[in-house]
Formats: C-alpha cells, structure tokens, sequence
C-alpha cells in the first residue's frame, strides 16, 4: 500500500520489522473544515532514518488488549498508507474528536508540536490503494482496511474490537474504535 505513494513514502525492512519513512504530511488540502480547533500549520516532520515508523512484519495478538475507548489517547497508534499518523478516534481528553468539530475535510488536523495526523480511519486512500490493499498499518503490525472485506463485501465477523481472521489468519481492523 505504501507503494502507492512514493517517492514521498519510503520503506526498507530487516527479517522482523518494515520501517517507512516520510514528512507526514498529506497530499491532500489539509486543515480545511474544521469548525472547533486552533488551527495550526501542517508542518513536515523528519520520519526517516532511526526515526522511521517501525512497523512488526509478524504480529502477536496482545495477551491484554487496550482498548482506544479507554486508553491510547496520545500519540499514534496506526500510519495511513500515505504516511501520515493516525491517532485515536478520541482526543487526548477522551472526547470524540470528529463530533467536537477538531477535524478537517479528511478526519485529521496539526496537533500542537503542528504534526499533521488523522484522527477517523482515512478511508478516502482506499481509491490510491484498492479495495484489497489496507489503508493503514496499526503499529502492532496489523493491517487496517476500509470499510469492505477485500472483495467489496460487507465485513463479516467482527470481533468486540471491530476486526477479524481473514483466511490467513492475519487480524485486519475496520477503523471503528473498539
């Protein structure tokens, strides 16, 4: 999925872990929409060398799951297959950020170091990555996709953390917060 992206993504890997690069910023308009915020500037962050996004080529399911409804509020939990960070749904308060108006035309904003990051699964790069490819990489190394399975059809199965085993037995997300 990264692919669909570069140059401005990169990615190399060693035998456990994909580390990608980028300035995450978005190729789309950013910042535009947003109704409760004080807007900042996007600026470019340096995710390269040793401060790539490592990304585990094998993941283990956690014996102690966290859920975002209750933890995970600050940082990235996830990177969007365009390179850019993606935080929980919920602010670093707790609350939802789409519904307090935080949040451009594209489910994200610069937060206060003006680090651009999504905040809503950025569902607008599945027409970049097709429909089989995931939109994101959860940092646990588990594939984020869109709103269908693979092959267009509603998700079947989900667990109480809105993902599933595909036939491989790789756990994919939806976007939802668990």
């Amino acid at each position: 999925s990264f692919a669909a992206f570069g140059p401005h993504v990169r990615t190399r890997q060693d035998s456990t872990t994909l580390y990608v690069e980028s300035d995450g910023l978005a190729a789309h308009t950013m910042m535009v929409g947003i109704r409760s915020w004080q807007q900042q500037v996007p600026l470019p962050a340096d995710y390269s060398g040793s401060n790539a996004w490592p990304i585990p080529l094998h993941p283990q399911l956690a014996t102690q799951p966290v859920s975002a409804r209750t933890g995970l509020f600050r940082g990235a939990i996830a990177l969007a297959a365009n390179g850019v960070p993606i935080f929980n749904a919920l602010n670093n308060r707790g609350d939802d950020a789409y519904l307090a108006g935080e949040l451009d035309d594209f489910g994200g904003h610069s937060g206060r170091a003006d680090d651009y990051h999504y905040h809503t699964a950025p569902l607008h790069l599945q027409d970049a990555v097709g429909i089989a490819n995931p939109i994101a990489y959860a940092l646990d190394g588990y594939l984020i996709y869109g709103l269908t399975e693979a092959d267009g059809s509603a998700p079947k199965g989900l667990d109480k953390f809105n993902g599933h085993k595909d036939g491989k037995g790789a756990r994919g997300s939806f976007g939802v917060p668990a």
